[in-house]
């Protein structure tokens, strides 16, 4: 049963490495341009989230 484990966790590992390695090659071929783009994506929809809980809060003290 422990070699079954063993061999179990090899394969784990193995898959993870390759996940990695898959991952790490997607990241480095990003461009600077790409990249500026998804922070433009990701603080509007921090900006938009903020302000739908800020109405959210606001409509509490109304009722």
């Amino acid at each position: 049963m422990k070699v079954d484990q063993e061999d179990n966790i090899e394969e784990m590992l193995k898959e993870a490495q390759s996940i990695i390695a898959e991952f790490d090659d997607l990241v480095s071929n990003v461009s600077e341009d790409d990249i500026g783009e998804y922070r433009d994506k990701i603080s509007g929809a921090f900006s938009e989230n903020d302000n739908k809980e800020i109405k959210k809060d606001s409509d509490k003290g109304e009722k």
